[in-house]
């Protein structure tokens, strides 16, 4: 009887370990900027699919014939297979039709009435404070201005200091339902740094940008992010290294009443400015990063089918052996079986995907579709094959 548990445990093991199964959840997670307790979940329910495809698949080959197993192994794996890759084809082609970065016009539910007259303010813990001839006043601590005269695609840029740790970036509702955000690291918190840093946030706002939605990750890097909003909103991003930060966004942080949090604690720029823009946001329509963003959805969603729609046939000499003794140990030899199944999946994944967050690049950004539609071909070759 205990024989039959370990060997329950061990083929549960043996048969979750391959990469088949986990290696395609953290490559989604990954270029998906999943928060490990997203993955987690999505692990715990592949695993569930795997689990109950197994027990259906194995309780049907009883039913009709031991004999039949073989057939029916090969010819599953053969159909998934095909399914798989011609998902990872369809993607791939989609991506391709729309290939490069992205940056759209937007059209949000209110204007802004930002002209040239607009006026800007270098904030500082200490300074003096002169006015402009537009009647404008704003402080400074280091003698001179900086005078805008022409549109930035952000309205308000601070640098922060971060120490190594966990931050999320908190928002209540607001009048749009996204912003647009850059994130990423500086030398200093000088005037003239978040100068230099603002003549960089302009090309990085004009570059690729990647469609974050709630629970998902922003990383510190040279990337825009357009966070999808409902109110309220918490995303969550990780400080590998101390240092000085500078975060651009879109609309004016108070529009949202957004905050960057650390262990509780709200944390204050040490310095930041706000920038005239004269755009006016109409969202009358779906913005045309929508296909792009479901394709994702869809890519997110493949995946773990395709780890589920892959089951273990290696449990039905155990599950069968356990019969001859009694119903009861059938129904322990499965549960051994499910427990040992979820556990291993949820661990590689979530190992394979904590390590996979060290790997940090543009390129991952810009190509997750792609790297999500190479995964689902690479894993239906491996299911055809039969390896």
């Amino acid at each position: 009887m205990f024989l039959l548990l370990v060997a329950a445990a061990g083929v549960a093991i043996l048969h979750s370990i391959l990469p088949d199964h986990w290696v395609p959840l953290a490559v989604v997670a990954r270029t998906n900027r999943w928060s490990m307790t997203r993955v987690a979940r999505v692990t715990f329910l592949a695993s569930i699919g795997h689990i109950v495809a197994s027990i259906v698949l194995a309780g049907i080959i009883a039913a009709i014939g031991l004999r039949f197993r073989q057939v029916i192994e090969n010819q599953q794996g053969h159909i998934v297979g095909i399914l798989l890759i011609l998902t990872g084809v369809v993607f791939l082609v989609l991506r391709l039709m729309g290939k490069g970065g992205h940056s759209h016009e937007d059209g949000h539910g209110h204007s802004h009435g930002h002209g040239h007259g607009h006026s800007h303010h270098h904030h500082h813990g200490h300074g003096h404070s002169h006015t402009h001839d537009d009647g404008h006043g704003h402080a400074h601590d280091h003698g001179h201005s900086h005078e805008h005269d022409h549109a930035y695609p952000f309205e308000w840029g601070g640098i922060y200091q971060l120490s190594a740790g966990e931050y999320h970036f908190v928002l209540n509702k607001g009048p749009d339902p996204e912003m647009k955000i850059a994130l990423f690291r500086v030398g200093d918190h000088s005037s003239e740094s978040l100068a230099h840093a603002c003549s960089h946030g302009v090309e990085v706002f004009k570059g690729s940008s990647k469609r974050v939605l709630k629970g998902e990750f922003i990383e510190p890097i040279q990337s825009r992010y357009d966070l999808v909003l409902s109110g309220p909103d918490n995303f969550t991003f990780q400080v590998t290294e101390s240092g000085y930060y500078v975060l651009f966004t879109e609309h004016h942080p108070e529009e949202f009443s957004a905050k960057v949090i650390h262990e509780g604690t709200n944390m204050e720029p040490l310095i930041h400015e706000e920038y005239p823009s004269a755009h006016d946001h109409q969202h009358l329509g779906k913005s045309e990063d929508e296909p792009k963003t479901l394709l994702k959805r869809i890519a997110a969603i493949a995946i773990p089918f395709g780890v589920a729609a892959s089951p273990d046939l290696t449990i039905l000499p155990v599950a069968l052996a356990a019969s001859a003794v009694s119903v009861a140990l059938v129904v322990g030899t499965l549960i051994v079986f499910a427990i040992f199944t979820i556990a291993t999946f949820m661990i590689l994944t979530l190992i394979a995907t904590k390590l996979g967050y060290q790997i940090k690049g543009e390129w991952l950004e810009k190509n997750a579709i792609a790297i999500n539609a190479v995964m689902l071909m690479g894993i239906g070759v491996v299911a055809y094959v039969g390896f």
